[in-house]
């Protein structure tokens, strides 16, 4: 998969069954600003137009493309859907996590996005940064990212595998 000029993908991802690759296209604008510009949006991202895409990789088809959809990452489920940490149309990072019924075979939305949960305090200065789901999909993992400056040490226990006593 290629872009023009100076598109970027600062997300892709395999479809459940690994029949399509799913992707986040940010396409330069320079001409114009997105649509629903605002002054809070992120401002390097302010001559960029996002975009979910789903490509089929048998055909070299894109199966499915949404518009105004911003991804900072995603975990695709089995079934029919997608689990998106929320990163509105604002640009700005969301502690929030959406879901998205999808058409298994070609990635486009079923239905709109939908809040799904929200795991981190709307108080905190964190945001998801990066997301990973099981096998079955019943658990998803969550990189929790922050912009506090803190070192946090914590014991490596080797038989459980796991880490305890985490401190700042």
């Amino acid at each position: 998969m290629a872009g023009p000029g100076q598109d970027t993908f600062p997300l892709v991802f395999w479809s459940a069954d690994g029949q399509r690759l799913t992707f986040q296209r940010r396409h330069y604008t320079p001409e114009r600003r997105s649509p629903n510009f605002s002054e809070t949006k992120v401002k390097f991202d302010v001559y960029y137009d996002r975009s979910y895409e789903s490509v089929n990789l048998a055909a070299k088809t894109t199966t499915a493309s949404v518009p105004e959809i911003w991804m900072n990452s995603a975990a695709a489920l089995p079934g029919r859907s997608y689990s998106l940490p929320a990163v509105g149309s604002s640009g700005l990072r969301c502690p929030s996590v959406v879901g998205v019924k999808t058409d298994p075979l070609t990635g486009a939305f079923i239905e709109s996005p939908r809040k799904i949960g929200n795991p981190i305090d709307q108080n905190e200065r964190l945001y998801i940064d990066g997301m990973s789901a099981s096998a079955d999909g019943r658990h998803i993992l969550l990189l929790r990212h922050s912009y506090e400056n803190a070192i946090f040490v914590g014991r490596f226990n080797e038989s459980s595998p796991k880490i305890d006593d985490i401190h700042r």
